[in-house]
């Protein structure tokens, strides 16, 4: 009977060991889980971040060139040659030199 007894109390704390360890393992397991199902749930809304941001790059890039156009186009406003232009198309102007032909169509 004391030998049964003591066989019986090895095995219940052998299982009892064992029932702890099965639980650790499935906590640990959840927790696993549970940190994947975080990450990949936060993954989409990453992506449509990501395709947002390389939308208004080019958006950015599409400005930065017509900014340089605007750019060109105001130093040549400011030259002596486009005031010249301006002068000879808009204002009828010739320089002291130059002789006018009139042509009537």
């Amino acid at each position: 009977m004391e030998n049964e007894l003591k066989q019986s109390t090895k095995r219940n704390g052998l299982w009892a060991k064992g029932f702890w360890f099965i639980m650790q393992v499935c906590a640990l397991t959840g927790f696993v889980c549970l940190f994947a199902w975080i990450a990949f749930s936060q993954m989409a809304p990453l992506r449509g971040i990501e395709a947002e941001i390389a939308v208004l790059q080019n958006q950015i890039a599409e400005g930065e060139a017509v900014k340089e156009d605007l750019q060109r186009q105001a130093d040549y406003a400011g030259s002596d040659a486009f005031m010249e232009k301006m002068a000879r198309e808009k204002l009828q102007m010739i320089k002291p030199d130059e002789i006018k032909f009139i042509i009537n169509r």
